[in-house]
């Protein structure tokens, strides 16, 4: 799965229409991928977070003198729980999460944006929109190109992807 930006992987060289069509299935499966498994975290941690608010409640509950209560309420519970260190993070995390599902979201959109752009590129190119002098294309050198431009980029996003997720506690 190649890790360039969703922009990046959206533009479409005009120059290459029969390696861009070539390109759109593959891609978009891996967008859709994407989605899907970033849907799946946010589904994780959503749950986790109401495991975790039912374990600090229950704590709350067993040591309420700990948490600064001396009646128990389900008020003083609830806010007990929004304050505890813990839960806030987790909800923050939840919070990022979100923030990536809606962008892969907008992503799967830009895709099929980019199929309909690839579409009338076809046609405008049909009608001799681009007419020009060329010389044949090789596309398997074509497709190797973009192949090692997307291994290089890959590897420098996964190198960034361990130093993000170095940085959070699980």
């Amino acid at each position: 799965m190649t890790h360039e930006t969703y922009e990046q992987r959206s533009q479409i060289d005009n120059n290459a229409l029969d390696v861009e069509w070539l390109e759109q299935p593959r891609k978009f499966v891996e967008i859709s991928r994407e989605s899907a498994h970033i849907n799946a975290q946010y589904d994780r941690a959503k749950e986790n977070i109401d495991v975790l608010k039912a374990e600090i409640g229950t704590r709350i509950r067993k040591d309420p003198e700990k948490y600064g209560i001396e009646k128990i309420t389900e008020v003083q519970v609830s806010s007990a729980i929004t304050l505890d260190t813990e839960f806030h993070k987790a909800q923050m995390d939840l919070i990022d999460l979100k923030e990536q599902v809606a962008i892969v979201a907008g992503a799967v959109k830009a895709f099929d944006q980019r199929k309909k752009a690839l579409e009338n590129l076809v046609v405008l190119y049909g009608q001799e929109y681009f007419a020009g002098p060329q010389s044949p294309r090789n596309l398997n050198l074509e497709n190797e190109k973009r192949k090692r431009k997307e291994e290089a980029s890959d590897k420098i996003m996964q190198k960034s992807r361990r130093k993000k997720e170095g940085g959070r506690t699980k």
